[in-house]
């Protein structure tokens, strides 16, 4: 009779040890699936939002250079129209054969077409000579504006970069910068700046991509900076 006991209770314990053990490992699994849930959701709805604002304010200021150039070629052309012009001062020979007789005295008419002829080519060529200066004038404003390139070492702050700009002429506000850069991270490198740009659009450069370092330093070379 004790032996049954005996038995029976080791049967119960085996019993009960299982059901606790599958217990376990079910709360194991949950855990788990817990876990990566929780890992997988890494972006905010609001990170996603201004991370797709920043992407089209880097495409607007890449399009808003791309129509700064085209406009500039267009401006440029009819200053080469200029250039091209034939020179009105240059006379014109005449296929009509004169009488000897009729050369050598000529008439009034003649006379006074020839007097306002040589006026009119005297003012012919003073505005001729005129065009290469307003052409050149028309080319040297329609010449595209600098390109400054400037470097942001690591670990730069945001008051310190926006001093490094305000001294190249890019930013005049460095207070409007320093609070638009808020909670907004600076990448060091060089980067290259043309035109009379928005804060907005410099604070799109500054947080793409920087320039190639070789390519950079070897364009300020180039330029004597």
């Amino acid at each position: 009779m004790n032996r049954r006991l005996f038995v029976f209770g080791i049967g119960v314990g085996i019993i009960v040890g299982a059901g606790l053990l599958q217990f376990m490992l079910i709360g194991e699994r949950q855990a788990d699936a817990l876990t990566n849930d929780s890992a997988a959701k890494t972006y905010t709805q609001a990170e996603l939002d201004q991370a797709v604002a920043d992407e089209r304010e880097r495409v607007q200021a890449e399009l808003a250079k791309l129509g700064a150039g085209a406009a500039d070629r267009t401006a440029a052309e009819p200053g080469k129209a200029d250039d091209q012009t034939t020179d009105p001062a240059t006379p014109v020979q005449s296929d009509r054969k004169t009488d000897p007789i009729d050369s050598a005295t000529p008439s009034s008419g003649e006379a006074a077409s020839d007097s306002s002829g040589s006026a009119s080519q005297a003012d012919n060529a003073d505005k001729s000579a005129d065009k290469p200066e307003s052409g050149a004038a028309g080319e040297a404003a329609d010449a595209e504006p600098a390109r400054v390139i400037v470097r942001i070492p690591p670990n730069a702050s945001v008051a310190d970069t926006a001093g490094l700009l305000a001294a190249r002429g890019i930013i005049s506000d460095k207070q409007a910068f320093i609070d638009l850069m808020r909670k907004r991270t600076i990448r060091a490198g060089y980067f290259a700046f043309q035109g009379k740009l928005s804060l907005q659009q410099v604070r799109v450069i500054i947080t793409s991509k920087p320039l190639d370092p070789a390519a950079a330093r070897m364009e300020l070379e180039a330029s004597g900076e």
